[in-house]
């Protein structure tokens, strides 16, 4: 009996582990939000930006800003009110300066990219 139990623990357990790895792999497969166009954009004004520093903006930007209240469309703004309303939202938000950064070049390219 032990026998048996002892292989349905270890049958269960590679079931999981096989599961939980399948997941993973997935995960990776998922598309780019960012677009080239948009990616140009930013790159042209910041050479280093990667393409994950722009969806990490884009991320802040669709869930942070928009955990409280409506996200505003990009082109509703220029630049340097952009800066005013991140700076004054940004405590409120947990932004790190980091994110604060990410934040603001994503909003910059997007609204070049004639984004809404």
């Amino acid at each position: 009996m032990k026998q048996f139990l002892y292989s349905l623990a270890i049958f269960s357990l590679t079931i999981l582990f096989v599961q939980c790895t399948a997941k993973k792999g997935a995960r990776a497969a998922i598309p780019s939000l960012v677009t080239p166009k948009l990616y140009s954009i930013a790159q042209a004004r910041w050479p280093s930006i990667t393409q994950h520093d722009l969806e990490m903006g884009r991320s802040i930007f669709t869930t942070r800003c928009s955990k409280c209240h409506k996200a505003q469309a990009v082109k509703s703004r220029s630049e340097r009110e952009w800066v005013k309303v991140i700076i004054k939202m940004a405590p409120k938000a947990k932004l790190t300066e980091e994110e604060k950064i990410k934040l603001t070049q994503y909003v910059f390219a997007a609204r070049k990219a004639g984004k809404s």
